[in-house]
């Protein structure tokens, strides 16, 4: 092999590695659904709060028996929450709500911030945000 062989050898063994390596084009940022906080509020037992769209009734503010995340029993004071959706009855939900619970009705998630027990009664505060 003669040396100008060999430079052209070389030449396209460099022209070829380069080829191998794609250079990615950066990627546009990912957009993430935003939510706009719209309220919080706090809703005694028997009581029933309303804000734009939904209605939530709260009763029941006791101890109940659950599991934590490992699987093992513990007690937790929760309410049961009924959430109607004015655009939809089909997503009106009933639920057993304690605090970190979240609830998706319509366009709305409802972020139960604290349970608190006062006597034969209780409250529930949250918050409300829409997507």
């Amino acid at each position: 092999m003669t040396r100008g062989q060999l430079c052209v050898a070389l030449c396209l063994v460099a022209v070829a590695a380069c080829e191998s390596k794609q250079i990615s084009k950066p990627q546009p940022p990912v957009v993430v659904a935003s939510e706009v906080k719209v309220e919080s509020l706090t809703i005694a037992a028997n009581t029933q709060g309303e804000v734009e769209k939904l209605r939530i009734g709260i009763a029941n503010v006791w101890e109940r028996d659950m599991t934590d995340a490992a699987g093992a029993p513990k007690k937790v004071l929760s309410a049961q929450a009924w959430i109607s959706y004015q655009d939809d009855e089909k997503k009106d939900v009933s639920d057993v709500v304690f605090p970190g619970k979240q609830i998706a009705v319509g366009e709305y998630s409802i972020r139960i911030t604290n349970v608190r027990a006062e006597g034969d009664t209780g409250q529930v505060s949250l918050e409300i945000w829409r997507k």
